[in-house]
């Protein structure tokens, strides 16, 4: 089984796993808290709207992400569009 090449370029998409945390109950893969936010957004129909901000704003209040990082995971995880909002409030 071959990777697809954009994983294999983007270093946010192949980053080996870190940790396992949970957050409201769920369990939660930690590759770096950029990647987190943005896959929380991603997932945001099965863990919550609720869930996926509140990792945006604990992520920004811990200054574990910068916006930049933020904005660049949310382009790679293809979530700019409904992230971009809540990234504009923080």
């Amino acid at each position: 089984m071959a990777f697809p090449a954009r994983a294999v370029r983007n270093d946010l998409a192949a980053a080996p796993r870190k940790a396992r945390c949970s957050l409201a109950g769920f369990l939660l893969r930690v590759f770096n808290p950029a990647k987190t936010v943005a896959d929380g957004f991603r997932f945001r129909n099965k863990i919550g709207l609720d869930v996926a901000t509140r990792l945006s704003k604990e992520s920004r209040r811990l200054k574990k992400a910068s916006m930049d990082e933020l904005w660049a995971a949310a382009k790679v995880c293809r979530v700019a569009n409904v992230m971009g909002p809540y990234l504009e409030s923080l």
